[in-house]
């Protein structure tokens, strides 16, 4: 049975020795974080590592950001969700058996306080949705085992 933790970590800087010492007590075989807000130069991949965790991410400097770290090495990684390039809200891999990883940040629909009847980021949202729902269901169709976490 693999253990796998999902958390939002809202920086995943400022949440490093916290997420290092669950790592370490828990011994999670898969971790995804969303929320992440670090770019790929600045993640911390190197401390993932000396834990014995590869990691695929989809970073973001100050937003979104999405990262997967597993104890096994992962394949074929997916950056983005077709269509959705603009923001760091998806990555994907698939385990050495062929189980999709899909970690995801989802956008915001409410719209911001100055702009209260705009519907643009639910728009947004939907859309972004609806193309996950559509991804994943193409996974599944063709047999494929998916594992989806995120917030």
């Amino acid at each position: 049975m693999q253990r796998i933790i999902s958390w939002n970590v809202a920086s995943v800087r400022a949440r490093l020795p916290v997420l290092m010492d669950l790592i370490t007590r828990e011994e999670p075989d898969i971790v995804m974080l969303q929320e992440t807000k670090s770019a790929e130069t600045r993640f911390p991949t190197m401390d993932f590592l000396a834990k014995g965790y590869y990691t695929i991410l989809s970073g973001q400097k100050m937003y979104n950001g999405v990262a997967i770290l597993s104890r096994l090495p992962v394949q074929n990684p997916v950056y983005a969700l077709s269509g959705f390039e603009d923001q760091a809200r998806f990555v994907q891999c698939e385990t050495p058996g062929g189980i999709v990883l899909i970690c995801v940040y989802v956008p915001n629909g409410t719209p911001p306080p100055t702009l209260a009847g705009d519907i643009t980021r639910l728009q947004y949202k939907l859309r972004w949705l609806q193309a996950l729902r559509e991804h994943v269901h193409g996974l599944m169709e063709q047999g494929r085992s998916v594992i989806l976490a995120g917030d």
